[in-house]
């Protein structure tokens, strides 16, 4: 049996505006001043999580380890639970791409860094979870 598996952020689902609007609000509970934007930001939000805080400490000019990172990354997680779907979507074409896949005999697989359950709730929330 042959085996595709997809990226899931930036190949099958544009996930930035939610990620970014995650990593917004927890720039926001910390009190930084900092925030991203479609401008600028796309590349650091599809970096996943751990790269949008790194981000944010660098902009803040603060000093920090990956634990400091690994302490907020929760945070961050707890805001994306809210804004995972309000703005994602499949790119065009996607659904068609599965589709033959599959018919044609395919197993078909996500690689991603967001957490399991996110990905699983995203990609059920999008209608491609099976």
């Amino acid at each position: 049996m042959l085996t595709a598996i997809f990226d899931l952020d930036g190949t099958l689902v544009d996930t930035a505006v939610d990620l970014m609007i995650a990593g917004n609000h927890t720039f926001e509970e910390l009190g930084w001043s900092v925030r991203l934007n479609s401008d600028f930001s796309d590349g650091i939000a599809i970096g996943g999580g751990r790269a949008m805080i790194r981000h944010g400490f660098s902009s803040e000019g603060i000093p920090f380890t990956e634990e400091d990172v690994a302490q907020i990354y929760p945070k961050l997680l707890k805001h994306y639970d809210k804004t995972i779907d309000k703005n994602s979507f499949l790119y065009e074409g996607i659904i068609s791409v599965l589709a033959k896949l599959k018919h044609d005999g395919w197993a078909l697989g996500v690689c991603t860094n967001k957490p399991e359950f996110q990905a699983n709730l995203l990609l059920t929330i999008l209608g491609i979870r099976s």
